[in-house]
């Protein structure tokens, strides 16, 4: 996605969003809202120049692995994930479309990253 929040040529750039919990889990929903709360904050805001999907996982791996498949072909630009299960689901599904990740307990044991150093540099302090 463009740093200016202008989308690529004029178009929205895609955002979709994989969470592990059920729809009504009241922390997900916090943790969505935050999330576009913040992606606003930078300028892209949801329907003018970036599109978010969200897909609810419900806790079903078949349901999660299903989503992670469509998610992935409908190649966006980039995936955000909610839990260590929606990461694995991506990760299985595609090496090549960029997944951050949030809520998941052990990065390095789990395979989604090589290092906690790599872990950390992802975070921005302010």
């Amino acid at each position: 996605m463009a740093a200016s929040g202008a989308g690529a040529a004029g178009r929205a750039d895609a955002a979709r969003v994989l969470v592990a919990p059920l729809e009504s889990d009241r922390e997900a929903q916090r943790w969505i809202s935050a999330l576009r709360e913040g992606l606003e904050k930078l300028g892209w805001n949801d329907g003018r120049n970036v599109r978010i999907d969200v897909r609810w996982g419900a806790g079903d791996a078949q349901r999660l692995r299903a989503s992670a498949v469509e998610l992935v072909g409908s190649k966006p630009d980039v995936i955000v994930a909610g839990g260590g299960s929606a990461v694995e689901r991506l990760k299985q599904a595609t090496q090549t479309i960029p997944v951050v990740f949030a809520a998941v307990s052990d990065p390095v044991g789990g395979g989604f990253v090589a290092s906690q150093t790599a872990v950390w540099s992802c975070y921005r302090i302010q």
